[in-house]
């Protein structure tokens, strides 16, 4: 069940997860194993970066740093998922009004990847969500298999 969970929360926060992956071309020639290292290394030291900055953004109650440090530890590189901090972090920007914030708090309701009888219901979640009438919010609601949890 969690590995579903992370699987759906992946691909609903893909595109706005921080940092990208580097792709080469099939008819690019091999890459030399130390350089292969290297990128990696540069990606891990620039994700490491990003992180402590989105941590003391966080810290100062950046919604938006809130909202993209919960993504960050849903994203699939901790293992396991960080789920209470993100509930924590999400229900921070739900309050100062991000939309995408309550509509992850009802994902991780739904899916019951969290469970805190202090937070609304998910079906409540899902409601407050929808009244925001942000169009990715409502987008995502209507597609069955995310908002029709097994």
């Amino acid at each position: 069940m969690r590995n579903l969970i992370l699987a759906v929360t992946a691909l609903i926060f893909a595109p706005m997860i921080v940092g990208c992956s580097e792709k080469t071309s099939e008819t690019s020639a091999p890459v030399a194993t130390s350089s292969t290292s290297n990128s990696t290394a540069a990606k891990l030291d620039t994700r490491a970066a990003t992180i402590k900055n989105l941590e003391a953004r966080a810290a100062q109650s950046d919604p938006g740093a809130q909202l993209s440090l919960a993504k960050v530890l849903l994203d699939g590189s901790e293992t396991p998922p960080n789920y209470e901090r993100a509930k924590g972090l999400l229900v921070s920007a739900a309050k100062k009004g991000l939309p995408e914030a309550t509509l992850g708090l009802y994902l991780l309701r739904a899916w019951k990847a969290i469970n805190d009888d202090s937070l609304p219901d998910a079906n409540t979640l899902r409601a407050q969500a929808l009244a925001t009438g942000d169009p990715f919010v409502t987008l995502i609601l209507f597609v069955p298999s995310f908002s029709n949890p097994l």
